[in-house]
């Protein structure tokens, strides 16, 4: 099963390459007798439309059926991250900075793990302004999750 995914991935990653598309996330998942590939892709600059969708999954579709890599029937579901995207830390920050975030931390800051505000930097630690608290400092290391919160 890993080889399989290894040989999706290098093709789903050079059809997003094409594409100028990011991916976030490749999943293949097993139901009784089936595989579905799941793929969340990205845009660096613009969000994620459905036309990008069908085009993503058309051309990753021919690229499989030249290398077939996954034998037996499979299907493709392809997304975008959608409103409540994650947020990879610390990849992706600095193109949400000013959006409103939640975030989920390992450990207590100012006694709650749990924070929704405005991100307000990129950098370690990250800051996220509240109207509660202020603004509240989180080390990146106790980061667990980081979603827009739109």
């Amino acid at each position: 099963m890993e080889m399989i995914e290894q040989k999706v991935a290098a093709l789903a990653s050079s059809t997003a390459e094409s594409m100028n598309l990011d991916i976030l996330e490749i999943r293949l998942v097993s139901f009784s007798k089936r595989l579905e590939l799941r793929i969340t892709l990205d845009h660096p600059q613009n969000p994620i439309s459905i036309s990008d969708c069908t085009e993503f999954s058309r051309k990753l579709s021919r690229a499989l059926d030249l290398e077939d890599p996954i034998s037996g029937p499979y299907t493709i579901e392809v997304s975008s991250p959608g409103f409540r995207r994650i947020i990879r830390v610390p990849d992706d920050l600095a193109r949400f900075v000013n959006r409103r975030v939640k975030v989920r931390l390992t450990e207590p800051v100012q006694d709650r793990q749990v924070w929704l505000g405005i991100l307000k930097n990129s950098s370690d630690p990250l800051c996220i302004g509240t109207d509660e608290a202020g603004e509240v400092q989180a080390p990146f290391r106790i980061i667990k999750q980081l979603n827009l919160h739109e």
